[in-house]
């Protein structure tokens, strides 16, 4: 019973990093930082210093969305899968009842992962 151990050592995953920012946003925070920091005293400056806060608050945005639709369709999946009827859990396990969801939380969650520019999980979630 090594898991019982207290000498035996305690893994701690790091905190994954933020995923990469997406190559658009890149070109408006560099273009908005050199054009600010190339004429500080320009009229348009302050624009340019409040378009790349709005990129980086919309990126911001959409991974709170889409942390809040992860944890959306877990917690369905789950109610569904544990609370429900024997006949919900053969639901939950077929395609249809996935084709059926794709329509609302997943493709919802797929289309903030595009507009983030990553790959979603959704496999991983439905056995």
């Amino acid at each position: 019973m090594s898991s019982l151990n207290p000498c035996a050592p305690v893994f701690i995953p790091s905190p994954r990093p933020l995923p990469p920012i997406p190559h658009y946003l890149a070109a408006v925070n560099a273009a908005g930082y050199a054009f600010v920091a190339a004429y500080p005293r320009h009229p348009l400056a302050d624009f340019a210093a409040e378009e790349v806060r709005t990129a980086v608050d919309e990126r911001a945005l959409l991974l709170h969305q889409k942390e809040e639709l992860r944890e959306k369709m877990l917690v369905f999946h789950l109610n569904k899968f544990l609370l429900g009827t024997e006949e919900e859990r053969r639901v939950v396990k077929s395609k249809e009842w996935f084709k059926k969801q794709e329509v609302s939380i997943v493709l919802e969650y797929k289309t903030t992962c595009a507009k983030l520019g990553q790959r979603p999980e959704v496999g991983h979630w439905f056995f």
